[in-house]
């Protein structure tokens, strides 16, 4: 396969995953017990594109350490600038270094793409963008409320791209309502997010008002009469992590085997995946599916359909269900989790009761045993 260059783009304030992303970039929030990064690096290097660069604010020191494991070459964007403002800068920074054309992918995407087809498909095609596509049923898919529309009508989360008989794209709307897909499209599609661009269309599509490659620059290009390409995705998928109830759902139908993927921890039992731990767990009780990663202490409580990450204690007579512990989180006796998300390093005090659909932030402790919060408390 030619040798290609990935652009992840992974700025941006992520604020609709806050708290949880309020103090690391979003590719880097745990999934299934790894950064959610180390998945996307994991398929690219199966497809043997091991030229990648990512466009992110600033990291940590061990976020930098895990990159350079991949031979990551990080760009530091600390103003975000819109999509195509952070593929312009890269291009700019790593200039004949970055292939031609070159791959982009978003860095809160979860993805199957068979590369090798999508690569071989634009170059044999001469086109100077291909965009992946899937084919949704759009009454049941996801959809975002906005209250300035008219009647509250619901739009899609995605771009919107209307196609012809041999995939070319005639029409692109970001997130249109459901009505206007149904009454505006003829052959509906929804813009996967992945595209390859050779870099000559960056010499045509300019100006500060470009910023957002679904909004701005993919439109432009069609009213230029520039030809733009749709690649089905087929078989594959790609699902948005963007938004707190797409990270919690996806991983848990992952865990109760929804659609195909390879979860990077030993699986030990049908719905049961751990990593290595001092601690047989042979007091508590692990009610399948479930993902028990590295170094855990469980004293006696029960775990189920849930992900607990490293390094974390769970007390006795607690009860985890459905929920995401992430790393080096506490949680004391008498317990109750459920439907929640803990981020890294809280400690939760004994008889404390989590009530359902919890999100709580990096390094919240709550050490009185009468504290009870309330339902949707983001903290």
């Amino acid at each position: 396969m030619k040798t290609v260059t990935a652009i992840i783009l992974a700025g941006g304030s992520a604020a609709r995953l806050l708290p949880l992303s309020a103090r690391k970039p979003k590719s880097f929030l745990p999934f299934m017990g790894k950064p959610l990064i180390n998945y996307l690096l994991r398929d690219l290097i199966k497809y043997e594109i091991n030229d990648i660069i990512i466009s992110t604010s600033p990291l940590s020191d061990k976020e930098i350490l895990f990159l350079k494991k991949y031979s990551v070459k990080i760009h530091n964007s600390s103003l975000w600038s819109g999509t195509v403002g952070g593929i312009t800068e890269v291009l700019r920074t790593f200039k004949n270094k970055v292939s031609d054309p070159f791959l982009v992918i978003y860095g809160d995407s979860l993805l199957e793409v068979n590369y090798k087809e999508f690569l071989s498909n634009h170059l044999e095609d001469k086109t100077k963008a291909t965009i992946l596509f899937h084919r949704p049923i759009f009454e049941n898919f996801l959809f975002e409320f906005h209250g300035q529309l008219i009647n509250d009508e619901k739009r899609t989360s995605y771009g919107i791209m209307d196609i012809d008989s041999q995939n070319y794209i005639k029409k692109f709307v970001e997130k249109p309502t459901i009505q206007s897909i149904n009454t505006e499209f003829s052959n509906p599609v929804a813009n996967a997010a992945v595209y390859i661009l050779d870099k000559e269309i960056f010499e045509h599509i300019t100006g500060n008002q470009i910023r957002d490659f679904a909004k701005d620059f993919f439109p432009q290009m069609i009213k230029r009469k520039m030809y733009i390409r749709g690649f089905n995705i087929g078989t594959g998928y790609r699902y948005d992590l963007g938004t707190t109830y797409n990270y919690y759902s996806l991983q848990l139908a992952i865990l109760m085997k929804k659609f195909n993927f390879e979860i990077d921890y030993a699986h030990v039992d049908n719905a049961l995946w751990m990593g290595e731990s001092e601690d047989q767990f042979t007091n508590s009780q692990i009610v399948q599916p479930a993902l028990i990663c590295n170094n855990v202490k469980l004293a006696g409580s029960k775990i189920e359909n849930s992900i607990i990450g490293n390094n974390v204690e769970v007390g006795q007579q607690t009860q985890i269900k459905n929920s995401i512990i992430f790393d080096n989180v506490s949680i004391g006796e008498k317990v109750s989790v459920l439907n929640s998300i803990i981020g890294e390093y809280a400690y939760i005090g004994h008889n404390t009761i989590i009530p359902p659909f919890s999100i709580i932030g990096d390094y919240c402790r709550f050490n009185n045993p009468k504290i009870f919060f309330n339902k949707d408390s983001i903290l």
